[in-house]
């Protein structure tokens, strides 16, 4: 509707302008006095002129009613100890707040969904870093409320520690930033680089460890037995080939794969941060990520390797541990997801239900994106071809 009526504030019609201006003053919306201000002072019209000057004194009339209450509620407050009822509708107010920046709205619902949770430290960091993107948060009654059942403190008191936590915690980084920032900066990328190269190995070992099993084992040797000489020729042929390229081949698919996961968790990181307003670093991110990584691997290495490790076992053995294998299958892929969730909200500093988003939904959209490029890219490729 704002949007509505501020394209009827530039119709040519001097009387669809005014309209416009009597229904903007019942919005009760702070920006709405600036618009009047310009129309008071630039409208060619004199009547619209006037009509804006009249709204932009009704606007600061009200504001200046709404001054007051506010701070006989903070006196009565600092008098008695108890601030007004805090409502669902009271946050509601301070969460829609036009003038708030969506930062400090977003940190201001951080900080009641960990109150909920009974996390207090967390509420309390959230809640500073809303009042310093949004400084006037100081003294809406519900939040210095809030304060105050977050601190256990009279609201006063529970203000004063918000700021100097703020302040501490900011003291805090810069003394890390000028101090060791550096060494710590450097441990991150020394961990990254090692879980990169790690990563590489397990990587590219899988495949040689999976190719060798494969080549060695008995269903093999069994059909190859029952197949025509010129197709174990053939065969022959190829093994004594790939045991040339096989380790260069392994080695690529490795760097590939350390590629892939890059661009994954590059994806997934500015995913949480721009969507979901995640607060966490590219390296700590990657750091957490890569080594749910390679565990995965490491497990799917062992999932497909057992197969061919216990086929010299007898067959109720070979059947016993085929079963539990199957089992394990859903369960380290459970525990896999678990740990990449659990990661994501650690790094990036939000619940648990947006790490879950951002772990299910994030590749589900990139997924997306990838097969609508490449069908543009091939719908490119056709048109180019025809002309």
């Amino acid at each position: 509707m704002l949007q509505q009526l501020a394209q009827q504030l530039r119709s040519p019609d001097p009387e669809q302008r005014k309209q416009a201006i009597n229904a903007l003053v019942e919005l009760d919306d702070p920006r709405v006095l600036s618009a009047m201000k310009r129309l008071a002072a630039n409208d060619p019209d004199p009547s619209v002129r006037e009509e804006a000057e009249q709204a932009e004194r009704t606007i600061q009339v009200r504001q200046w009613k709404q001054s007051e209450s506010d701070n006989a509620a903070i006196v009565a407050e600092q008098q008695t100890g108890i601030a007004p009822s805090t409502s669902a509708d009271a946050f509601a107010e301070a969460l829609n707040d036009p003038a708030a920046s969506a930062e400090a709205r977003s940190e201001l619902a951080t900080a009641l969904e960990r109150r909920r949770s009974g996390n207090k430290s967390g509420a309390l960091d959230a809640l500073a870093r809303a009042i310093e993107f949004h400084p006037p948060y100081r003294r809406v009654p519900a939040i210095r409320q809030l304060a105050r059942d977050l601190t256990g403190k009279v609201p006063d008191e529970a203000m004063a520690l918000l700021l100097s936590r703020l302040e501490s915690k900011g003291a805090d980084k810069k003394k890390r930033s000028d101090a060791g920032g550096s060494s710590s900066g450097d441990a991150s990328w020394a961990v990254l680089i090692l879980e990169l190269v790690l990563l590489f190995l397990v990587a590219a070992g899988s495949i040689l460890i999976l190719f060798t099993l494969f080549r060695q084992s008995p269903e093999l040797a069994t059909q190859l037995a029952s197949a025509p000489a010129s197709t174990r020729a053939q065969f022959d042929s190829i093994m004594q080939a790939s045991q040339v390229t096989l380790i260069p081949i392994a080695a690529i698919a490795g760097v590939a794969i350390v590629i892939g996961l890059l661009l994954y968790n590059l994806g997934l990181h500015y995913f949480s941060v721009f969507v979901l307003s995640g607060e966490g670093d590219f390296v700590s991110f990657l750091n957490a990520q890569l080594g749910v990584d390679i565990v995965s691997y490491l497990l799917t290495t062992v999932i497909y390797a057992l197969p061919f490790l216990v086929t010299r076992l007898p067959a109720n053995s070979q059947k016993a541990i085929l079963s539990i294998d199957q089992i394990f299958v859903p369960i380290a892929s459970l525990g896999v997801l678990i740990a990449s969730v659990y990661y994501v909200s650690k790094v990036e500093r939000f619940g648990i239900m947006r790490g879950i988003i951002a772990v299910i939904v994030a590749p589900i959209a990139f997924g997306i994106l990838c097969v609508c490029g490449l069908f543009a890219l091939s719908f490119l490729t056709a048109f180019s071809r025809t002309r």
